[in-house]
């Protein structure tokens, strides 16, 4: 009857088994006492004497055993599963915002973090753009002072003959590879090597570039002895200043 979500009929049945409860735990305390008070005649007891003497009083006080005790015990469930709901929903009410409480801490404590190490690799990425623009001009501007040696193109067409006359061994196969592919062989490997030391020319590596650099001597030779002209001794002779 006191639930917020039961429905009218609800609460009309429930009303309705609550006033039969009453009706029969009444009679049955009627009943009891006038039962105890035979029972008390039959043995004799002065119990039965005065029961029968306060018939109505005997009447009240079991009516009373047998309607107030359960109708207590029904209130104390009610109150007592009332505050054991509200101690559960404050409980989990609770552990939640603690949950969250933590969380929110964790991530507080993992934005810093993060942006500590944004900052730190701004910072290192900082450093680095310097360091490589540094070498870069430091490069550039020994390519432009030194300068560098390109390989010639007959060296590229001597290596590429080479690489043409390692390929020709293959025609001790003719027997068994066609003809046509045997002789495709050493052209093909000349060509490749071709186009390959050509790309290399024109567009030399880094480890190449240095190699071909021109070299400068920043340090002259210690071994170097240079010749000085020798001039003749001036001596002094006896009575000339």
């Amino acid at each position: 009857m006191v639930s917020p979500k039961a429905t009218r009929l609800a609460k009309i049945i429930a009303a309705t088994a609550g006033a039969s409860g009453l009706l029969a735990l009444t009679v049955w305390g009627i009943v009891r006492g006038y039962q105890i008070g035979f029972s008390a005649m039959l043995a004799q007891n002065p119990l039965g004497q005065f029961l029968a003497e306060h018939p109505v009083l005997s009447a009240i006080f079991y009516t009373f055993v047998t309607v107030a005790t359960p109708l207590a015990g029904a209130a104390a469930s009610i109150h007592a599963w009332r505050s054991l709901r509200a101690a559960h929903e404050w409980g989990r009410a609770h552990r939640a915002w603690q949950t969250l409480h933590e969380k929110e801490v964790q991530h507080t404590k993992d934005i810093e973090k993060a942006q500590g190490e944004l900052l730190h690799v701004d910072t290192l990425a900082e450093t680095r753009q310097r360091q490589w623009q540094a070498v870069l001009a430091q490069f550039y501007q020994r390519g432009q002072s030194h300068g560098a040696r390109q390989e010639s193109m007959i060296s590229v067409i001597r290596k590429s003959g080479l690489a043409c006359l390692s390929a020709t061994p293959v025609f001790l196969l003719l027997g068994v590879v066609p003809a046509g592919v045997l002789a495709a062989c050493p052209v093909v490997a000349g060509l490749g090597m071709f186009a390959w030391l050509s790309h290399r020319r024109i567009h030399p590596g880094h480890d190449r570039y240095l190699k071909l650099e021109n070299t400068q001597y920043a340090v002259p030779d210690r071994g170097f002895v240079q010749v000085r002209p020798q001039t003749s001794s001036r001596l002094l002779t006896k009575g000339k200043e």
